[in-house]
């Protein structure tokens, strides 16, 4: 039998792919390929990090703590690169700018976290609520930033030009990331069907 991810022939393959959508939540490889994806985007990317795409992904797919851990790694690669291989300067500004990106990445992450299940009960479902978080958590992001610039200076980045950059790199991984989870979803639903099969 052939599944369709985005299209379920009948109840039964839609409970089947929403249990395979729980296993995959709760494994340890999903967790890791985030914590994996999110320490490589930062060779990638020296300030776009994509904090909201991540926490999209991390708010509507794993628990709270891990949601939290995966944004935290992800600064955390990212400071430490800067300061060490990108000659980030050693002041206050610096220190201060690190910790408001920390800030709206976790806000991103955590209005996804209180809005959105971590189950979806269809893949239309799925999408809405990964791509809503993305949104929600883009505008956070973003007032932080704001916040941030009127406070220490810089609001003369804030162009449309900088924010249409920062949401595109964000909605690519954030695609991206869907692309994997769904894979390891589709190979769960797979191995369900040949267990199915042979029982």
């Amino acid at each position: 039998m052939t599944l369709s991810i985005s299209r379920f022939p009948d109840d039964a393959d839609k409970i089947n792919w929403v249990n395979c959508q729980k296993t995959v939540n709760n494994s340890s490889i999903w967790f890791f390929s985030l914590l994996a994806l999110g320490s490589f985007s930062n060779v990638v990317f020296t300030c776009a990090l994509p904090l909201v795409g991540f926490g999209a992904l991390a708010s509507t797919s794993l628990s709270k703590s891990k949601a939290i851990i995966t944004i935290l790694l992800m600064w955390l690669v990212n400071q430490v690169i800067g300061f060490t291989m990108r000659d980030y300067p050693l002041d206050f500004s610096t220190f201060a700018w690190g910790v408001v990106i920390l800030l709206g990445g976790l806000l991103a992450t955590m209005f996804g976290l209180f809005r959105f299940e971590r189950y979806s009960s269809s893949f239309r479902q799925y999408l809405i609520s990964i791509f809503a978080s993305l949104m929600i958590g883009y505008i956070a992001y973003q007032a932080m930033i704001w916040v941030g610039g009127a406070v220490l200076g810089g609001l003369h980045g804030f162009n449309l030009a900088v924010l249409w950059q920062v949401f595109s790199v964000n909605a690519l991984w954030t695609i991206a990331l869907m692309v994997v989870h769904n894979v390891l979803i589709a190979q769960k639903l797979k191995f369900s069907s040949s267990v199915k099969k042979i029982s």
